[in-house]
């Protein structure tokens, strides 16, 4: 971790006082990361990233060992582990998204009823929910071809999936009356 970070430092003297500074206040970091994580690889993925970021301003930071030093680091930990658990949490409300409307919600309809609504939807919809369902990519896969994040691309299945949803329900209301 050292290395990648010292690649990020141009001056030589800034390369042994960042060491210094490293030695001196990773483990105070440590600390302070498992505070809000339950397991020492995220506190580590934290205390990394936040290594990261000092070395990518490091010319702006003080140099040396102080209580100033120490509360500066400190308070660049915390903010990348809440960034972190953030980041973990948006996550996790996306797939919960996806999960709300259950792929078993459209076992009750029959194949004609599910490809008509699917060509009423809009072109996005339709093209996303066959690159999901029909052509089996992952969320991942689908981020990478439409150059979004996951998150984004989990928000709009669920958005096609509920248009999808709702279109089946009109026909079977038309269909009643």
């Amino acid at each position: 971790m050292i290395a990648v970070c010292m690649a990020l430092i141009d001056d030589d003297d800034d390369k042994k006082a960042f060491e210094t500074l490293y030695n001196s206040y990773k483990n105070l970091m440590m600390h302070v990361a498992r505070e809000y994580f339950d397991n020492d690889h995220d506190a580590e993925d934290a205390v990394s990233a936040a290594f990261l970021n000092i070395a990518k301003s490091f010319h702006k930071v003080h140099k040396i060992i102080c209580p100033k030093t120490a509360a500066y680091y400190v308070k660049i930990v915390r903010n990348t582990s809440m960034d972190i658990i953030r980041k973990k949490n948006a996550e996790c409300d996306d797939m919960e998204l996806l999960d709300n409307i259950p792929d078993s919600k459209f076992d009750d309809f029959a194949v004609t009823e599910l490809v008509d609504c699917i060509s009423r939807l809009k072109p996005e919809d339709r093209d996303i929910l066959h690159l999901y369902y029909v052509y089996g990519y992952n969320v991942n896969e689908i981020a990478k071809m439409y150059g979004l994040k996951e998150n984004a691309v989990y928000k709009r299945l669920w958005r096609a999936k509920n248009r999808l949803m709702n279109e089946l329900r009109e026909d079977e209301d038309k269909d009643e009356q």
